[in-house]
């Protein structure tokens, strides 16, 4: 008997978190998915092309066509796994939750590698970013009805949240 192998899309997959992503679902996921594409604005990057020798295929994100780039990039995909930066334009995130419920989809995986704001209580959860996140997960959950929709939670990123962007302000 045959074992049963998926496709994935990794959205940001070139990026801080995403490149670390593409590359267990290169590695330690092989085995359970044949295809794994990349979706990147810069198909040309030292990152996009390391990946691509370990044999992900790579979709260009063209920011001046983002639709079209997002349903070609989601042809043929079982899984989704949302690394792009949540710095990204209401209007991409937007496009990318479309895309996805036009799409054959079955899986997608929010952008919610953190904190589960859900359930935060201190002073600074209400983070601009954390209700922007409550937004996108409650417009992507209505939108892919019928499609299985993840957050994996997996802490505060605190390494990522001292060094990178404003999220060391609220805590500084």
């Amino acid at each position: 008997m045959s074992k049963v192998t998926y496709s994935a899309l990794i959205l940001g997959g070139t990026g801080g978190l995403g490149k670390h992503i593409s590359l267990a679902f290169l590695t330690d996921f092989k085995s359970s998915f044949h295809t794994v594409r990349i979706g990147t604005r810069d198909p040309s990057s030292a990152t996009a092309k390391e990946l691509s020798e370990k044999g992900a295929s790579i979709a260009k994100l063209d920011e001046s066509d983002l639709a079209r780039s997002l349903d070609e990039a989601f042809e043929g995909i079982d899984v989704v796994v949302n690394a792009l930066s949540t710095r990204i334009s209401s209007d991409a995130q937007q496009a990318v939750i479309e895309a996805a419920a036009r799409s054959s989809i079955k899986v997608f995986f929010l952008d919610e590698f953190g904190t589960d704001h859900r359930i935060n209580d201190f002073p600074g959860y209400d983070h601009p970013r954390w209700l922007n996140k409550q937004k996108i997960a409650a417009e992507t959950r209505k939108q892919l009805k019928g499609k299985k929709v993840i957050a994996v939670y997996t802490s505060l990123l605190l390494d990522y949240a001292l060094v990178i962007g404003d999220f060391a302000d609220a805590f500084l």
